[in-house]
């Protein structure tokens, strides 16, 4: 129960690291597609992107706020393992619990908008929803244990 715990708490830094390389990684990427973007006028419609058309200006709008977006979803993710870290210490059980739901929404949401973001970072991926699984696990045992009558 204790490495779960401990274990959100190393997400929330993970996350809160993670959001400054990401977004210096998309700031590169957005460098290079405002770039490609400049040969356009700003009211050229161009081809339509996942079913939806987009003027030139539209989508240079669009690509310049993806890594401030990026930035702030890592960070909001980061406080809320934070929390959950800090609440684990009074409430193991629940805040592993939402630890875990957490971690299972991000990454199904992740995946489900980039398929190419399963195998990104797998191995962080298994290890923390195993570790959070095992988490639960004890501290279900640890609950029960206390609610036996004493014998």
């Amino acid at each position: 129960m204790r490495s779960a715990s401990n274990w959100i708490g190393a997400l929330a830094i993970i996350f809160a690291i993670s959001a400054g390389f990401s977004y210096f990684m998309t700031a590169a990427q957005v460098d290079e597609a405002l770039a490609k973007l400049a040969t356009f006028d700003d009211d050229q419609v161009l081809l339509p992107i996942d079913g939806k058309t987009y003027t030139a200006g539209e989508l240079r709008e669009k690509v310049k706020r993806e890594p401030v977006q990026l930035l702030v979803v890592n960070l909001v993710v980061a406080g809320l393992m934070g929390a959950l870290w800090i609440w684990a210490r009074r409430a193991p059980l629940p805040a592993i619990c939402c630890a875990l739901a957490l971690i299972v929404v991000i990454y199904g949401t992740s995946a489900a908008l980039d398929p190419s973001s399963i195998f990104k970072g797998i191995i962080l991926k298994i290890a923390s929803f195993a570790v959070l699984y095992k988490g639960v696990k004890a501290a279900l045992a640890a609950r029960a244990a206390m609610r036996q009558p004493a014998t």
